[in-house]
């Protein structure tokens, strides 16, 4: 299942992503797909939500369970501006 960080990745709830990462929430919990809230976040396009993953340290390269990072999953959306995010946060491009 989702964890509320995945929740609120998916909604692009800024406040409450602050809030759950201020509590220390496991960033890299994953879901029934292994995907990471930075996935979620990546795929529905919320850039402010990539951004705050991102400045938490969060795994920017991690794999779900179809061998997809957030980066190929804001691509495969055409998420363009998510995609820039990622590349500045320095996401691998394969």
């Amino acid at each position: 299942g989702r964890t509320a960080l995945h929740v609120a990745a998916h909604a692009g709830r800024d406040s409450s992503i602050s809030v759950l990462l201020q509590r220390r929430l496991e960033v890299e919990a994953r879901d029934d797909d292994f995907r990471t809230a930075l996935h979620v976040a990546a795929l529905a396009g919320n850039d402010s939500v990539v951004q705050a993953l991102l400045d938490n340290k969060c795994d920017k390269n991690a794999r779900d369970a179809a061998g997809m990072t957030p980066l190929h999953l804001a691509a495969e959306a055409g998420h363009d501006s998510t995609v820039e995010t990622l590349l500045r946060g320095g996401a691998d491009c394969e």
